[in-house]
């Protein structure tokens, strides 16, 4: 192992991205390639975990990975990971600062079905598999956090294949909102023409993911090389709305559920919830309203007309 090698491979075992046991003393760069070294493990096969360490290697010295190597990468891969495994592996792969090398690296290893889903890769139109190269090629103009990766890779393909995705990598939690609500929301905020609009799609998703979606939107606009005037546009209804101290999210409204439960308009919990949604449908089209004594009126009116609470469950984002 030659010194740039045994550099990467230490800082690789203090970022906790390899193991000693992974032996990569049996690998080192020949003709700028990451190669199996003949006197060491020949013929060996090469199991899941010691596959992935190979490419998070190859990624971290910045290498291609030979032709040789490259063919026992897809036969170690051709059996499907753990999804736990992949979804660990390739998060610790798309980091900078050669998230970009490693996500091609993953292609030659034959990783994207296990990704993306049976058949979705190779049945992809031109227009995904052109985009996903370019992403491919053009990675490291994303931001740092591996979330905006997985979201811009997961963006290159069909949404409902790619929810499919995301659910069975068992991502959880605030992360797997975030990619879902980017699938299903990214393409309608180019759509985005009014501060009314702005409103209603910000309190539907969520300051937060719309926070999420945005910077996505961003970042496909520098990766892509694309016109986005729509961003301008929307920071300035954005600014408007706090200039002028207009409610946008059920946070900003003149009442809680504390106060709803005091009034003894409803009782703690979900129903409260449902309501002060409702009452936000209210203030975006009327902000002067966003007063204490005219929302518990109006709250009075919802609890008594429950198919007012039925409809606010209804996305009506499509």
């Amino acid at each position: 192992m030659n010194k740039k090698t045994a550099e990467a491979v230490r800082r690789m075992l203090e970022s906790g991205y390899a193991r000693e046991t992974d032996g990569f003393a049996a690998f080192s760069p020949r003709d700028g390639c990451l190669t199996r070294d003949s006197a060491t493990d020949a013929g060996t096969p090469l199991d899941t975990a010691f596959a992935f360490g190979v490419i998070r290697l190859a990624a971290t010295l910045d290498c291609d990975v030979s032709k040789e190597l490259k063919k026992e990468l897809r036969a170690a891969f051709g059996i499907a990971p753990a999804k736990s495994l992949l979804r660990e592996e390739m998060t610790a792969i798309l980091a900078p600062p050669h998230g970009a090398r490693g996500l091609r690296l993953a292609v030659d290893a034959g990783l994207l079905p296990h990704i993306l889903g049976a058949g979705v890769w190779e049945n992809a139109r031109d227009g995904e598999r052109g985009e996903f190269m370019t992403l491919a090629e053009n990675l490291e103009l994303a931001r740092p956090e591996t979330a905006y990766r997985w979201a811009l890779l997961f963006r290159r393909f069909d949404r409902k294949r790619m929810e499919a995705a995301v659910i069975a990598l068992r991502f959880g939690g605030d992360t797997e909102t975030k990619l879902l609500k980017t699938l299903r929301y990214t393409d309608k905020i180019y759509f985005l023409n009014t501060k009314l609009e702005f409103k209603r799609f910000v309190n539907r998703c969520g300051f937060d993911d719309y926070y999420f979606i945005d910077r996505v939107a961003r970042q496909e606009k520098k990766i892509f090389d694309r016109r986005d005037l729509k961003i301008e546009n929307r920071l300035y209804i954005l600014e408007e709305i706090k200039a002028k101290g207009e409610p946008l999210t059920p946070d900003d409204l003149a009442v809680n559920e504390s106060d709803l439960v005091e009034s003894g308009i409803c009782a703690a919990g979900e129903e409260c919830g449902r309501i002060l949604s409702s009452l936000m449908d209210v203030v975006i089209v009327k902000p002067q309203n966003n007063r204490k004594d005219i929302l518990l009126r109006e709250a009075a009116r919802i609890k008594r007309n429950p198919l007012r609470l039925l409809t606010n469950k209804v996305d009506w984002i499509r």
